[in-house]
């Protein structure tokens, strides 16, 4: 789940085999230096005097880059299908682009786009007056945000400087959700664990849920469409239930346009994505409006 950069040590590279375990996962080198690990496939291995090698998976959390921990978007399948152009962010293997960028930008300004941010970091805070302990960690007040609905607020370090920005999600008196940038998302969840009093779980959720975001004029037609609540007040959210999965959406986004960002589970997420996909190119040529890049910000707009 670190996000820095490891060495596989005490291996033995001149044997035909020869293996380590990195968080949990075991790896093994065979022969010309092939890296074998469960579930995993599409591999490209230099050779075993250069110590590097990479990795990529269609789904699930984790890729090895050039002995660099880096996270598998949960889409990366889908993204791959589709041509997108890939490339690293923030520990995490994401695309960039699908078609050009002026022509994506135009679709969300003019129609509708879909981004893919399931980078960005997800946290879940509940017990006893869990909003109440969040209140008293971030700038912004949440006593003023009723449940249901969303703030944007910061999270500060000990001398007043900003360890990131935030959007919190508030359940109620007993559970918020903290959606982080990407690049600091492990800082949200360390700050916050570290003076989480007794009964009160924080719990990381960036390699288990995915968010997909539509934006744009046309954004609430096709969350309706896939079966969403698009009913929404800015800046406000509801739980439900996606073909029996638990999802949430939100009347949110940094796009300057109207836009909704669902947070789903992994398992549910590429077909939910299809979905969506699907009815954005309903709405629009799918040539000039297909998807949108997805990027972190330092800043959410409406």
């Amino acid at each position: 789940k670190q996000k820095t950069a490891y060495e596989i040590r005490n291996c033995d590279w001149s044997s035909d085999v020869c293996s380590s375990d990195l968080f949990g996962w075991k790896i093994e080198i065979h022969d010309l230096g092939k890296l074998l690990l469960q579930n995993w496939h599409e591999y490209f291995v230099q050779s075993k005097a250069q110590h590097s090698w990479l990795v990529r998976r269609t789904s699930g959390v984790g890729a090895v880059v050039n002995g660099c921990v880096s996270m598998g978007d949960p889409l990366d399948g889908e993204h791959r299908a589709l041509g997108a152009k890939m490339a690293g962010f923030g520990g995490w293997e994401m695309p960039i682009e699908f078609t050009r960028t002026l022509t994506e930008h135009k679709a969300v300004r003019e129609s509708v786009g879909v981004f893919d941010v399931s980078h960005m970091g997800k946290i879940a805070i509940y017990g006893p007056e869990a909003s109440d302990f969040v209140n008293s960690i971030l700038v912004n007040d949440l006593d003023k945000v009723a449940p249901g609905r969303a703030q944007y607020s910061l999270l500060c370090n000990d001398a007043g400087g900003v360890v990131d920005d935030v959007l919190v999600y508030v359940w109620g008196a007993d559970g918020v959700y903290v959606i982080p940038n990407a690049t600091n998302a492990q800082a949200v969840l360390s700050a916050l664990s570290s003076v989480a009093p007794t009964g009160i779980t924080v719990q990381d959720q960036q390699q288990t849920h995915g968010i997909i975001v539509v934006q744009g004029p046309r954004s609430g037609d096709v969350v309706r469409a896939v079966g969403l609540p698009n009913d929404l007040k800015y800046m406000s959210f509801e739980m439900c239930q996606w073909r029996g999965a638990p999802a949430t959406v939100a009347r949110s986004g940094y796009t300057g346009e109207r836009g909704y960002e669902v947070v789903a589970t992994n398992d549910v997420l590429p077909e939910l994505w299809d979905a969506v996909v699907e009815e954005v190119a309903g709405v629009s040529d799918r040539k000039s409006t297909r998807l949108n890049s997805s990027h972190s910000s330092v800043s959410r707009m409406p």
